[in-house]
């Protein structure tokens, strides 16, 4: 097989691994956008499991306000009831002014259960807001999962296709050469190992090669390196 045959079948080579690094990064953006999504979810149920929270706690305290009164007017009945067997007039009047300030406690604890009912009414409200808008959210969060996870095995699908069109295509790279490849592939960060060359300018690191070189490269008789980024450099006929 001729050089020139080579060094085509490596630029589809290094074609294939470009599409195939692409498709890598696009799957490794997946589980980022999954966590994202899990992570607003659980911040939508935290803001329900707490106002639900706030709501109980209300309602408690309701209870307990309920406990007391009921108590209190107990013990304002029980103390009617003893005034009939008081004999002295003074006796009589303290537990009347003692009846007072009882009924007095009874009236601002009602006033206080009335204000907390409106707070459970209120709070109770934003609880219902809350849910729907979660109930949303699972609702979004179940679409996207089920896109994500079909791009997810979309993109694997194309990943094991475009693999093996690079195994077929290796196999007939001459192994030096291949090896060659790979050897500078791994010494750039974005993985290029050939570049193409065009007006005397390596399309790889953007820098001048000698002229005489540029015209050796046309002949395509034999794999030339860049002089500055080390790249497997070709010359494409138009």
């Amino acid at each position: 097989m001729s050089i020139k045959e080579q060094i085509r079948l490596l630029a589809q080579y290094q074609d294939l691994d470009t599409q195939i690094g692409a498709v890598n990064q696009k799957l490794k953006a997946m589980p980022p956008k999954l966590e994202a999504l899990g992570a607003e979810c659980s911040r939508y149920e935290s803001q329900v499991e707490a106002k639900a929270a706030a709501v109980e706690d209300l309602n408690k305290h309701y209870r307990r306000l309920e406990i007391d009164l009921k108590q209190r007017l107990d013990g304002i009945l029980k103390a009617q009831a003893k005034l009939s067997t008081v004999k002295s007039n003074k006796e009589y009047q303290a537990m009347l002014s003692e009846i007072e300030q009882v009924e007095q406690g009874c009236s601002t604890l009602e006033d206080e259960m009335l204000a907390v009912l409106e707070a459970v009414d209120s709070t109770g409200a934003e609880l219902e807001g809350q849910q729907a808008n979660l109930d949303q959210f699972k609702e979004r969060l179940r679409s996207e999962t089920a896109v994500i996870e079909r791009e997810i095995s979309a993109l694997q699908a194309q990943r094991v296709q475009l693999g093996s069109e690079q195994s077929a295509l290796a196999r007939r790279i001459d192994g030096g050469h291949l090896t060659q490849l790979k050897s500078i592939q791994r010494q750039n960060a974005n993985g290029v190992g050939i570049a193409e060359a065009e007006a005397e300018v390596c399309q790889g690191c953007n820098m001048n090669i000698p002229p005489q070189m540029y015209n050796e490269l046309q002949r395509m008789d034999d794999l030339r390196l860049c002089p500055h980024c080390h790249r497997i450099i070709y010359w494409r006929a138009d």
